[in-house]
């Protein structure tokens, strides 16, 4: 049986988990599986629980993963939050970009390891919207909130070490929420934040298994599907000289439920605009972003082709 979470039972550790430094302020680290998986939807997203399936191979094995994100139970009586969308990608970023800079402090609790974050909710709220308010102070608690209560749930989930497991989590990060400590006599003291990183989320940053997130790309973006795009194009770029991607296949893992997306030539136009976003963008290995729209081999769709243009040396 699961011990209940507590954060304020976090017993603070010695130990920290701290990466070199990135030369570039918008350079932020992620843990590789929040952008290995298909977690996020557009914010329009009306659905609230997801649910499908990636074939994938691994060490000679042919193995189904499925991928579960929201509350089945919540969703079925019209409760829970949700969906994990990009604005969720998107504070998730800043979090743990927070968590590096303030030098990567480890908690125990429960016997296990989490990340810490202590911070104002104004150093949030700069972070994801360029400035500060009450819009933004809502927004940032209500992201707090929803972070701590979508539950993500995968099933042949690959471990580093090399084991296949059930990844099951309430929630990515946990948090709780208190004025500061630091107030003048008489003066009400601003919103202050204290959360807890998933040991998922720490496990991969002691293995070194992150990769950077260029945060001002990201904040650029309009369409919500060139957002939750760019991290994976980028991550993928690193190593390959070309990634492809079905828009039937794309349409799944986005979360799009439009029915016309079921007509080859309606997906096509969906497409378009992210496409023209992304193109252009710089990526985190020093080359810039070449993405197109092609026919597949079997003529019945169409897939994203992305490549990345380095400069000659």
């Amino acid at each position: 049986k699961a011990e209940p979470m507590d954060i304020a039972q976090a017993k603070p550790m010695a130990e920290v988990i701290k990466l070199a430094r990135q030369e570039q302020s918008d350079i932020a680290v992620t843990a590789l599986p929040i952008v290995r998986h298909w977690l996020f939807a557009p914010n329009g997203s009306r659905l609230r629980y997801r649910e499908f399936t990636n074939e994938i191979s691994f060490r000679g094995r042919e193995l189904v993963q499925k991928v579960c994100i929201g509350d089945k139970l919540g969703a079925s009586v019209g409760q829970g939050y949700g969906v994990l969308t990009a604005r969720h990608q998107r504070a998730l970023f800043a979090i743990q970009h927070l968590w590096q800079k303030q030098g990567g402090r480890l908690v125990s609790i429960n016997n296990k390891r989490y990340g810490s974050v202590c911070c104002s909710s104004n150093q949030i709220e700069r972070m994801l919207f360029d400035s500060h308010g009450g819009k933004q102070k809502e927004m940032v608690r209500l992201l707090v909130q929803q972070l701590a209560s979508i539950p993500v749930k995968i099933e042949n989930y690959i471990e580093q070490e090399g084991c296949v497991s059930t990844l099951d989590v309430t929630g990515l990060i946990h948090g709780r929420f208190a004025s500061s400590r630091n107030v003048a006599d008489g003066q009400m003291g601003f919103p202050w934040i204290e959360m807890v990183l998933d040991p998922v989320l720490v496990n991969a940053f002691e293995r070194n298994d992150v990769k950077p997130v260029d945060l001002e790309v990201l904040g650029g973006f309009k369409s919500d599907i060139a957002a939750i795009l760019y991290p994976k194009l980028d991550y993928h770029l690193a190593t390959h000289d070309s990634v492809e991607l079905r828009l039937d296949g794309l349409v799944t893992k986005l979360g799009l439920t439009d029915k016309q997306l079921l007509q080859r030539g309606y997906r096509l136009k969906k497409f378009k605009v992210p496409v023209a976003e992304l193109s252009g963008k710089q990526t985190t290995s020093g080359g810039t972003l070449s993405v197109e729209i092609q026919p597949t081999a079997d003529g019945e769709d169409w897939k994203l082709v992305a490549t990345s243009i380095r400069p000659r040396v």
